[in-house]
């Protein structure tokens, strides 16, 4: 789980290289994306095409509210764009703390466990 920059960080990371062992999932809330219509950066490659980089046996989750007034809420359907098949969570009323309400993300996580192919491998 990754927030704001450190969601930036951590899928880019991801993307770049095997992790060390199984994921369960990648959320990201309130991410910004670098990359065409997204922010511009010097340290990170642009992300249009994440979702081929990244582990693909690994769900990915992105949490984004409509009212974050710190990343523009473009920036969730631009890494939904690059991460197709990622489960894209667009939460109207909540700011970039998600309200300090972590609900879907908890949800999200706990269902992993009902999904077979989503549990960690030994």
């Amino acid at each position: 789980v990754g927030h704001s920059v450190g969601g930036t960080i951590l899928i880019n990371v991801l993307a770049q290289q095997e992790p060390p062992s199984r994921l369960a999932a990648i959320c990201l809330i309130a991410a910004p994306f670098i990359g065409e219509g997204g922010w511009p950066s010097d340290e990170i490659e642009p992300g249009s095409d994440l979702g081929a980089r990244l582990p693909r046996d690994v769900p990915v989750f992105l949490y984004h509210g409509r009212n974050d007034d710190s990343v523009p809420f473009a920036h969730a359907e631009l890494y939904a764009r690059a991460v197709p098949h990622a489960q894209v969570r667009l939460l109207p009323d909540r700011d970039h703390q998600l309200g300090n309400d972590l609900t879907e993300v908890a949800s999200d996580i706990r269902g992993l466990g009902d999904d077979p192919s989503a549990r960690p491998r030994a």
